[in-house]
């Protein structure tokens, strides 16, 4: 080789060998500049639906209140609603919040209406022919579960029974319109006299 061409391979060496290292520190920098942004957009949105859930709650406890005073006033005035009128009052709490997909009412044995055996299995009784309605959304329909078992082993009526306070439980995954979705319940004590009649 001659000079020259020793020459211009050194340069074209030097010149391929600076173009990589560029181009390796401008994609490295990118990189890390689409990483950052990612990070702060991903902690963002978290913090942006965390708030939006925390409201969702917040609203769903002060409805739930509202719901259980009534029933409470009702249980006060000697006042029972028909088991159709229940049903209604439910379902319109249903349509009138869209972060609602369902209401429950677990009621001890005998309040607001007698255990009726003949009903058990139907109309939202249970097997002792306690009445204890369930409506849900379905697929843009309010239906009412017919044979919805009232555990009284789940924490949701538990934990209100035992304090005497809200019980918010932990989320967990539940069928909404066909779809798995997070899912949290919120459940309210029902008090007659100072005393747990149910749970809302």
């Amino acid at each position: 080789l001659t000079f020259s061409n020793k020459l211009l391979y050194g340069v074209l060496t030097v010149l391929i060998l600076t173009s990589i290292i560029t181009t390796y520190l401008i994609y490295n920098k990118a990189f890390e500049a689409t990483k950052t942004t990612s990070e702060k957009y991903m902690i963002e949105l978290a913090h942006k639906n965390a708030l939006e859930i925390k409201g969702d709650i917040e609203k769903s406890v002060v409805l739930i209140k509202t719901f259980s005073s009534t029933l409470e006033t009702a249980l006060k005035e000697d006042f029972i609603y028909s088991k159709p009128e229940l049903v209604s009052l439910m379902s319109s709490v249903l349509e009138k919040n869209p972060y609602i997909v369902g209401v429950w009412l677990y009621l001890e044995p005998n309040t607001f209406y007698e255990n009726n055996p003949s009903m058990a299995g139907r109309y939202s009784h249970d097997e002792n022919g306690r009445f204890s309605p369930y409506v849900l959304k379905n697929n843009g329909s309010l239906d009412l579960m017919w044979q919805y078992p009232v555990l009284k082993a789940n924490s949701w009526i538990l934990e209100p029974m035992r304090t005497g306070k809200e019980f918010i439980s932990e989320p967990y995954k539940f069928v909404v319109d066909g779809e798995n979705v997070l899912n949290t319940t919120v459940s309210i004590p029902l008090f007659n006299n100072n005393e747990i009649v149910g749970v809302v």
